[in-house]
């Protein structure tokens, strides 16, 4: 098999502030590159909301993304991953930290 042509998981996980500031970001691969905030800024949040979408590729790179309260949870991947996979972990990752933290805030993570 060419691996390089498999679905992979996530390379780096982000969690923003409503702005779009990071709060967290953990880079699993170091195959993603620079500059995916900015990147991730300018599709998500200087778009109108009913033109949103929860995942979308750009530079070789797909983003894929949740908002939980006044955070943005996104999931930059290489290649083509397994969506549904890369969401279900985003919501089940928001309930644990739920749990653990009681809400999920950015001053309850920072």
């Amino acid at each position: 098999l060419n691996k390089s042509k498999m679905a992979s998981g996530a390379s780096v996980i982000f969690f923003l502030d409503h702005k779009g500031k990071t709060i967290i970001r953990r880079d699993y691969r170091g195959d993603a590159g620079h500059g995916l905030t900015e990147k991730f800024q300018k599709k998500v949040l200087d778009v109108e909301e009913i033109n949103l979408t929860p995942c979308f590729t750009e530079g070789g790179n797909t983003y894929v993304w949740i908002k939980h309260n006044n955070i943005f949870l996104v999931a930059v991947c290489k290649g083509n991953p397994n969506v549904m996979m890369i969401l279900s972990f985003l919501f089940k990752l928001v309930d644990v930290l739920t749990e653990y933290f009681g809400a999920l805030e950015d001053e309850s993570i920072r």
